[in-house]
């Protein structure tokens, strides 16, 4: 007898089912577990040659009174006096009052830029720095006045009423113009410095000389002022002509370019000048700075006679120090670890420093500690060899926290 049976058809494994849940599972907690507890976050390395510190028999000759600094431009401060502190910075302050304003409303070469059109109470801002013996540049009410023509007024002449209506223009007050300001100068690392005011009147507006010669660097940088701190003269509406406040301007062909000038009762005499010179066959802005002198001129004249000092000490043997800043590693989860030399690097020539230099640094992949050799730096000298020296960290750099890593999974950060 013929019969038929209906297959049966057999269900799949729940347990393999399960098995391969639990494999993928697996996988994704490994991974997640790698990146939490095992593999080490990238920490980037940045190479900065910030400082060098003169190494030669040649001294400068610093005033016996105030504070002075000496710098190159692009290479920052390379000697100052050893009384360095926030000082009234006088006029010289008109110099972060151009950059802000700059920086607010950008201007090029040759533009004129908006009109600054002159109110009542303006006037009022004219008759305060009058009544204090402030330097003023004359105005009346529906006057205007180019953005250019602003800051010709300010740091050729130091005109102090169109710092502070120029500031009031850009920023809507003088309050927001000095908080804008202090936030820019806290960006450009100088850190001594602090703003009050537009003009420098206040006592309040203070730097270190070091900082003053930072912020040279940061004014020449732009070609508007760069361009209005050279120029000897200026040609008022009335068809008169007024010298640069800064009198040792290309002085019987000394070779100076800018920048500006101060004085205040507080602040004595101030100088910041800069000086095209040639060291070594290389041509360089030397920057020089004299804060404090009892008579004004002192100061000036001073200043300017620094930049020879320096050109010779410049020419002669340096050294780059030991603990010199050279770079640092950008830790995501951390404070930033600076890189510093190790030991002292001896150069037969400064300008071995400069732009020839290059810092070599390795990749940290591990908690690391202080004081461990993490590159090299290398410097030409003239016999065709080079110098090496190790570079160290200045700080830990440790793990980041269980809480960071998870943080950085959630947020999908790149390790």
């Amino acid at each position: 007898m013929y019969s038929y049976r209906k297959p049966i058809r057999r269900k799949k494994s729940r347990k393999s089912k399960s098995l391969y849940v639990t494999a993928m599972v697996l996988a994704v907690l490994g991974i997640f577990a790698a990146k939490l507890l095992v593999i080490f976050p990238t920490v980037y390395a940045t190479a900065d040659i910030q400082d060098v510190k003169l190494a030669n028999t040649l001294a400068i000759p610093w005033p016996a009174y105030g504070q002075s600094a000496v710098g190159v431009k692009g290479h920052g401060v390379v000697s100052a006096s050893p009384n360095q502190s926030a000082r009234p910075t006088a006029s010289v302050a008109k110099l972060v009052t151009a950059l802000a304003i700059l920086e607010k409303k950008p201007l090029v070469n040759n533009e004129q830029g908006e009109q600054i059109v002159i109110s009542d109470a303006d006037i009022a801002i004219y008759d305060f720095y009058l009544s204090h013996q402030g330097v003023v540049v004359d105005i009346k009410p529906g006057q205007s006045i180019s953005q250019y023509k602003a800051l010709q007024y300010m740091l050729i002449l130091s005109a102090n009423n169109i710092a502070d209506i120029s500031a009031k223009w850009a920023f809507g007050s003088v309050d927001e113009y000095t908080a804008y300001a202090n936030d820019m100068i806290k960006k450009m690392g100088l850190s001594t410095m602090h703003i009050d005011d537009a003009s420098g009147l206040s006592p309040k507006t203070i730097s270190s000389a070091e900082d003053l010669v930072r912020l040279g660097e940061y004014a020449l940088d732009n070609p508007v002022i760069a361009d209005i701190v050279a120029q000897e003269s200026i040609d008022l509406p009335e068809g008169t002509q007024k010298i640069n406040t800064n009198v040792f301007l290309n002085y019987q062909g000394n070779g100076v370019i800018g920048i500006k000038n101060g004085l205040t009762d507080e602040a004595g005499g101030v100088l910041l000048a800069a000086a095209k010179r040639t060291v070594d066959n290389t041509q360089l802005t030397i920057i020089s700075v004299v804060m404090g002198s009892e008579r004004y001129f002192d100061s000036q004249k001073d200043a300017v006679a620094l930049i020879d000092p320096t050109v010779s000490a410049l020419s002669g043997s340096a050294s780059i120090a030991a603990g010199t800043v050279v770079g640092h590693y950008d830790v995501p989860w951390g404070e930033n670890a600076d890189v510093i030399t190790k030991e002292p690097i001896t150069l037969n020539k400064w300008t071995n420093a400069l732009d020839a230099s290059y810092v070599e640094l390795y990749p940290i992949t591990t908690t690391t500690q202080k004081g461990t050799v993490v590159g090299k730096m290398t410097v030409p000298q003239d016999n065709a060899n080079a110098s090496e020296a190790q570079i160290m960290l200045d700080s830990d750099v440790n793990n980041p926290s269980t809480k960071w890593r998870i943080m950085g999974l959630i947020n999908k950060t790149s390790y």
